[in-house]
């Protein structure tokens, strides 16, 4: 697992995505408020909360957030410990 970390780092690195995550058995529907299949209005950037995400974590081994969005993300949750990464913050389960 440890080499997915690594990778999805090195991809944020270059590509500068707003969010991403490892996970097993987990997508992109994670970080939205829908269980429609994409494409959907429903999978815009507007609509990712602090909230969802905190709430899917547990389902996640690492996230990795720009700063752009973690800027705009108001978390509810004090005990969420994020590490500072090039131009985002990460978290490893």
């Amino acid at each position: 697992m440890h080499e997915f970390y690594i990778l999805l780092r090195d991809i944020f690195n270059e590509v500068h995505f707003i969010v991403g995550g490892c996970a097993f058995e987990e997508d992109v529907k994670a970080f939205f408020d829908t269980d429609v299949c994409w494409p959907d209005p429903s999978y815009s950037v507007e609509n990712i909360t602090s909230n969802r995400i905190t709430r899917r974590m547990n389902s996640f081994k690492q996230i990795i957030i720009n700063d752009i969005l973690n800027n705009k993300l108001e978390w509810g949750s004090k005990n969420i410990i994020f590490n500072k990464i090039h131009n985002g913050i990460e978290w490893i389960n």
